[in-house]
């Protein structure tokens, strides 16, 4: 056993004693049907209950994706995002000097804006504006109360096209920021089409 799914396998003892129909009402998610919460996260469908979450359909599910949903059941969190976006550093206040939350598409991962607009479907993602420098915003959701940003700059003859990852300010009011960390490498990968 790694050193993450162990992680997940002291995380997923948390759900025992959580009432799952409280967090759901507090956290903007359907409320469990028979003890069993159902969710969308990172375009796919989990099912959670009292001894822990599992991917309905697909591949087998990444363990990341399950202790991220454990912490956004269990960390308590409470509020409304502001929909003001910063990059994944601005929550480190110093402690962090990793990454701006932008991503090079030179590195094997995204080049073209039509791929990046299926990946941002599949995230349900919704568009939100275009600027004149190549710049393509869009909105979604990992969580009912964590929007993200993603963006993709076209590239030209000085730059590669890039890809960024923003957070709603509040975010860390629903995940611990090295969840919140966690949950930006999940995206990075989707963006890059790795399965999770």
């Amino acid at each position: 056993m790694n050193g993450y799914e162990k992680t997940y396998e002291t995380m997923r003892l948390r759900l025992a004693d959580r009432d799952l129909s409280a967090a759901a009402t507090a956290l903007g998610l359907s409320a469990p049907i028979d003890g069993v919460l159902n969710l969308d996260f990172l375009g796919r469908q989990w099912r959670v209950d009292r001894l822990g979450v599992t991917q309905v359909g697909g591949n087998a599910a990444s363990v990341n994706c399950k202790t991220v949903i454990v912490y956004y059941l269990t960390h308590g969190g409470g509020g409304f995002p502001q929909y003001d976006f910063v990059f994944l550093k601005s929550f480190a206040s110093g402690l962090f000097d990793g990454s701006d939350g932008v991503t090079s598409a030179e590195r094997g991962r995204l080049t073209d804006y039509a791929r990046f607009v299926a990946i941002a479907r599949r995230l349900n993602a919704e568009f939100l504006r275009e600027t004149a420098n190549g710049s393509h915003t869009w909105l979604f959701y990992a969580f009912p109360k964590v929007p993200v940003q993603l963006t993709f700059i076209e590239g030209d003859d000085e730059f590669p096209a890039q890809t960024q990852i923003k957070f709603d300010v509040t975010a860390t009011t629903f995940l611990p920021f090295e969840t919140l960390a966690v949950l930006n490498g999940l995206i990075s990968g989707e963006l890059a089409g790795k399965d999770i």
